[in-house]
């Protein structure tokens, strides 16, 4: 059997999609979709989904505000269309994550390209969903590349140019990531946490090579660095008596047999895989350039996912103050981290098979203009997926200009979180003027009460309120 054409209604009458597996000229087009719109949106719900038009049969189903229609052949089997039009809402469900009809509207090219796959001359070519994502995948993977050349580029003719991420790719949007950056995105008790959670895929390009040469060149250079300085040390006395003392003012340089967390750089898959977490520092951070000084003494392997998910979870936890509810809104508006995001990155990596890897310079860069309480930084890598998710945190002081001098104080947001005073969506910090201070009496202990007691029930801190007023007067 095979389907004549798909169209996609939305309830208003608008067509949202309309793929012909038959040749027919516009004007024929345009009459099949008006009639058609008009019998289905005429039927009512407990109406049968088939129905006969001209010569074909309409089977037709309604998702939420759309409904999907089919044209077979009169002899053709409706209950096979069927299985194939939930088949192709099922793939987009999955592509884009709880599909709409915006999602098609503002993605419908997306929309195509898996019917593209799913259906070939109106026929069933790929039953799979698997393969059908993978498919896809491949092309957004594409589509980045092209849409990210200029700046992914590397300009080998001119030296001292920054050295772009080549091989590492972003694999494909994943919205459920972004539920991962909200909750690593925060901001409570004078502190705010910036962190992401970024995926890209390990697939060699053509500039491989070239990327790996220059990684090499550089690698090569601080070995026969510390070579030097080994032999230096050897040859005079005076020198290794005072290396003791100035212990402190050398960096460390690496092993002689050039061991690292990743193995023996001198085997090629160890320099690969050092190359893909300096990618995807470069990709993560694009200001830096984390290819001109490599280090590979500053990357540990972590022997245990539970140690990692634990020193992970105490900080952002430990950064939130209070723990809470399931689901709930932390102050800056984000979602409470928790045992859902990992689920979250675990069906992308599969985490257990993971090499896990933590970055811990004793000098952060990105410490350079915002330095930081503390930073994590972790890379998993699935050598069989082929992926290195990058899952980074770090907190930062809040401050707001008083007066004249600048205060490290916490923002102050009021309880409705709809009710602002600017543009940007957030509601004002609460300011005193300095006239008033100098009238105005605080009880602090009594304000400090009032904010506990807001914090577990409102209704208290109202009460409070009321009997100090009392007892003012």
């Amino acid at each position: 059997m095979a389907i004549r054409y798909l169209i996609l209604l939305s309830r208003q009458g608008k067509v949202r999609l309309a793929k012909w597996f038959s040749t027919l000229s516009p004007k024929d087009k345009a009459k099949i979709v008006k009639d058609v719109s008009q019998l289905v949106l005429a039927r009512r719900t407990r109406m049968c989904n088939f129905l006969e038009y001209k010569d074909t049969k309409i089977v037709y189903r309604r998702y939420a505000s759309l409904f999907f229609i089919a044209g077979i052949d009169s002899t053709d089997n409706e209950l096979i269309t069927l299985e194939i039009v939930h088949r192709f809402v099922e793939q987009m469900d999955k592509y884009y994550g709880n599909v709409c009809e915006l999602d098609i509207i503002f993605n419908f090219q997306k929309a195509y390209f898996i019917l593209d796959e799913l259906l070939l001359a109106g026929e069933m070519q790929e039953s799979s969903k698997k393969n059908v994502l993978r498919c896809i995948g491949q092309q957004d993977s594409l589509e980045d590349m092209e849409a990210d050349t200029s700046e992914m580029q590397v300009q080998f003719s001119s030296p001292g140019e920054p050295l772009s991420m080549l091989t590492v790719r972003q694999y494909m949007p994943l919205r459920n990531f972004d539920i991962v950056d909200a909750a690593l995105n925060f901001e409570n008790e004078g502190v705010i946490i910036e962190g992401g959670c970024d995926l890209f895929t390990c697939k060699p390009t053509k500039d491989d090579k070239k990327l790996e040469f220059k990684l090499e060149n550089e690698l090569d250079e601080d070995y026969q660095r510390s070579l030097r300085m080994a032999v230096a040390f050897a040859q005079s006395e005076s020198v290794r008596k005072s290396s003791s003392n100035s212990r402190h003012s050398h960096p460390i340089p690496p092993n002689l047999a050039r061991a690292s967390p990743f193995g023996p750089l001198s085997v090629r898959a160890n320099r690969r895989k050092f190359g893909y977490m300096l990618s995807t520092l470069n990709a993560c951070h694009p200001d830096h350039d984390f290819f001109k000084a490599p280090k590979p003494y500053e990357f540990s392997k972590e022997r245990s996912l539970d140690d990692v998910v634990n020193a992970f979870d105490d900080k952002i936890l430990g950064a939130h103050g209070m723990r809470f509810q399931s689901g709930l809104h932390t102050p800056g508006g984000s979602f409470l981290w928790g045992i859902k995001m990992w689920r979250i990155i675990d069906s992308e990596m599969d985490i257990e098979k993971c090499d896990i890897y933590s970055w811990n310079p004793k000098e952060n860069p990105l410490d350079d203009f915002e330095p930081s309480f503390w930073s994590l930084h972790y890379f998993f890598h699935n050598k069989s997926k082929k992926r290195v998710t990058y899952l980074h945190a770090r907190a930062l002081k809040t401050c707001h200009e008083w007066g004249s001098d600048v205060y490290t104080t916490p923002k102050s947001y009021f309880a409705d979180r709809d009710s602002t005073d600017n543009e940007s969506g957030e509601a004002s910090p609460i300011r005193i003027q300095e006239e008033d201070i100098e009238e105005t009496f605080v009880d602090v202990e009594l304000l400090e009460e009032i904010i506990k007691r807001s914090r577990s029930d409102p209704r208290l801190a109202v009460d409070l309120c009321d009997s100090h007023s009392e007892d003012s007067h």
